[in-house]
């Protein structure tokens, strides 16, 4: 009789499933406590590192463990990046003395809130509901990928101060881009509302 290899020593999907898991959840957590605990420059207001901190340790490992567990669904890939987007700007603020880091800090804080209604939109199976959601979705993705854009342009011109500190005159160019950042940022907020 011939007798079929068996596989010694082999993970199972459920065992892989948890090691990555754990991987990711120990790089936003990692990312988060470094965020919290290094605080360079003293910024951290009690509301803003717990928002961050939930958002990093709460989708992070959830988002990592959908992929896994359903690799063809989009939720999990979001979760993901709202998690990791999440600790960067917790961590990229805590070390606002730091120039790229001030710039990073300046426009990642706005990328987890506004993945979380794309997400939201595409629960449960990672599609649209019926394809008359597609212009929808289409605006929802291109006003958060414009404000993204135009606060990252914008952050050139005042890395540090952009967002806190109004007093400072900034050139025409930086106040223009701050318009469309928020003409993007006012769209996705009324289509969450609505």
């Amino acid at each position: 009789t011939i007798s079929t290899p068996t596989r010694m020593n082999t993970p199972s999907q459920e065992q892989r499933t948890a090691k990555y898991t754990m991987v990711v959840f120990t790089i936003s957590a990692v990312l988060s406590l470094l965020g919290l605990f290094l605080d360079m420059n003293g910024s951290y207001d009690a509301s803003f590192t717990t928002l961050y901190i939930g958002i990093a340790v709460g989708f992070t490992p959830l988002g990592a463990f959908i992929v896994h567990r359903v690799p063809g669904n989009r939720i999990g890939k979001l979760m993901t990046a709202i998690g990791l987007c999440g600790a960067l700007s917790l961590l990229s603020m805590s070390w606002g003395d730091w120039l790229p880091a001030a710039w990073v800090s300046q426009w990642c804080w706005w990328i987890p809130l506004a993945l979380i209604p794309i997400t939201l939109l595409i629960f449960p199976d990672g599609y649209l509901p019926t394809y008359r959601w597609r212009p929808f979705a289409i605006v929802m993705i291109s006003a958060t990928a414009l404000s993204t854009f135009a606060l990252a342009v914008a952050a050139c011109y005042a890395p540090y101060t952009l967002l806190t500190n109004y007093a400072n005159a900034i050139p025409e160019v930086a106040t223009t881009a701050l318009r469309i950042a928020a003409g993007g940022i006012l769209v996705v907020i009324v289509g969450t509302i609505f």
